[in-house]
């Protein structure tokens, strides 16, 4: 068995002897000290003649740094947080941020948060970003991220700058929560059952930021409400389960048909459905709805009892005006249906569109 040059063997090599021990008490408890054990040496001879330790009871500060340490073991496995350098390079990430994305701390160490950034997130976002933790600031927000397999979730996100001992900013900290079931609760929210398109709850919300922001950027914001013709006829002869998948294939051929990420489509009630879009004139936006128009009648879905053609049609009401004239949402509205409403009594699967 080891015997007492256990304690000195590194203190007779010439080495710093300081290392943690185990002692136990005389009723039998172990406690944790820090032992230096020193050689003494008589002063003529200089032969070692003994050796000195000094043990120090470390055992409250051991308690200490394991309770610190399972905090941080807590943090790490239940909080999505990662540092990066100024540049935006990850240089540490939590284990919780390595289950949410799907990606390893090695696969994610010195890699920049560019490989998770969704395609869904509008670019407005990252600058408002950077332009705030630039400046010192603190950064709070909601962010769509990409998993490693190709899925997605989302965060509230809190984003600061971290400094060193000199008060230098070098890098920036951020602590995440997750809130992708929160997103989808909102999402089905504002969604319709059918049809899968946004539901007239989110077009009452949304409409009147529309109007508001496209004043500011003295836009041409347009609207367009569409019924389909004879609705009521075709659920009597086909049937409502055939109605019902009638709306969710115009609905499809609607959502298929717009062209920027900022065109929305939404389904207003029953057979009705509307599209808020911006257009650079009123010719363009005309010829936007005509072609949502023969997109619907080119589905060639058959109904027999339609005056306008033996498919499925839609009739338009469009109101095209810069946002600076809109005098609200109801009022813009009130003027697509009257123009719809026109559009059917002039002979239906046709457009009518505001003057002036």
């Amino acid at each position: 068995e080891a015997g007492f040059e256990v304690f000195t063997f590194k203190t007779d090599l010439g080495v710093d002897n300081l290392d943690e021990w185990i002692y136990v008490a005389k009723d039998g408890k172990e406690f944790t000290v820090m032992l230096n054990i020193t050689q003494l040496t008589d002063p003529v001879t200089h032969t070692t003649i003994g050796y000195m330790g000094i043990a120090e009871d470390i055992s409250q500060r051991k308690k200490k740094e394991k309770k610190i340490k399972e905090y941080l073991n807590l943090i790490d496995k239940n909080i999505i947080t990662s540092t990066t350098d100024l540049k935006g390079n990850i240089t540490y990430v939590s284990q919780s941020f390595c289950d949410i994305s799907g990606y390893s701390k090695e696969e994610l160490l010195g890699k920049n948060h560019r490989m998770i950034k969704h395609s869904d997130m509008d670019e407005k976002v990252y600058n408002e970003l950077w332009n705030t933790i630039s400046q010192d600031k603190r950064w709070c927000g909601e962010i769509k991220n990409r998993k490693k397999e190709g899925g997605y979730y989302w965060v509230d996100a809190t984003i600061s700058p971290i400094y060193n001992e000199e008060k230098e900013k070098v890098g920036y900290t951020a602590i995440r929560q997750d809130i992708t079931d929160k997103k989808m609760i909102e999402l089905i929210s504002i969604t319709d059952g059918l049809t899968n398109i946004y539901n007239r709850r989110h077009f009452n919300d949304v409409f009147p930021n529309i109007i508001q922001t496209s004043k500011r950027s003295h836009e041409l914001l347009c609207f367009l409400i569409m019924d389909i013709d004879h609705f009521k006829q075709y659920n009597d002869t086909y049937g409502h389960q055939m109605g019902d998948d009638t709306l969710i294939k115009v609905a499809k051929c609607i959502k298929d048909s717009l062209n920027r990420d900022d065109d929305t489509c939404f389904r207003l009630g029953g057979e009705e459905f509307g599209i808020l879009f911006k257009s650079s004139n009123k010719e363009n936006a005309l010829n936007f709805a005509n072609i949502v128009r023969e997109n619907i009648e080119n589905l060639h879905i058959e109904h027999t009892g339609n005056s306008a053609s033996s498919y499925v049609t839609i009739s338009m009401g469009l109101v095209c005006k810069k946002a600076s004239d809109i005098e609200g949402d109801d009022i813009a509205y009130k003027q697509a249906d009257d123009l719809l409403y026109k559009a059917k009594e002039s002979g239906r699967n046709k457009v009518c569109i505001n003057k002036g």
